[in-house]
């Protein structure tokens, strides 16, 4: 039986061994999510002629943003702005974001993470009344990822 040389032990150590290696890439995908928010109805309430309406809040809020760099969430909305009766008279509205009235076809918000937007809805001008009735009108949000 032969026994454990340990003179060998510096032999193979000074003998060059070939180094064979291969990268190992690691990735993993995070998909763009986000929860947009927009109040389904405003109730202005009973509106007399000639008679201020208060601001109706309309806050659009954003939740769960987690979006790429350079990336953001557009809200846009599409509306005349005006409210109408079944009988055609109508009254025009106004809503503002944050900073300034937004008009047809126009930005509401840009989000880029999580927050909420402090719109307002108003009437203006209640001079307009003409007859009694319910005054409506749909509002049509558009949200963009870009």
């Amino acid at each position: 039986m032969t026994g454990f040389d340990p003179s060998q032990l510096n032999i193979l150590n000074n003998t060059l061994v070939p180094h064979f290696g291969k990268n190992t890439i690691v990735t993993a995908g995070v998909d763009p999510t986000f929860t947009i928010i927009i109040p389904a109805t405003v109730n202005l309430g009973t509106l007399q002629k000639g008679v201020v309406v208060p601001d109706k809040d309309f806050p659009v809020e954003a939740k769960n943003v987690i979006i790429e760099a350079g990336k953001s969430i557009v809200v846009s909305v599409a509306s005349d702005f005006e409210l109408s009766t079944s009988g055609g008279a109508t009254l025009g509205y106004q809503l503002h974001n944050s900073s300034e009235k937004v008009g047809n076809n126009e930005t509401f918000a840009t989000f880029t993470g999580d927050r909420t937007e402090a719109g307002k809805v108003k009437v203006p001008d209640t001079s307009g009344i003409s007859v009694a009735g319910v005054y409506q009108d749909t509002m049509t949000f558009t949200i963009a990822y870009q």
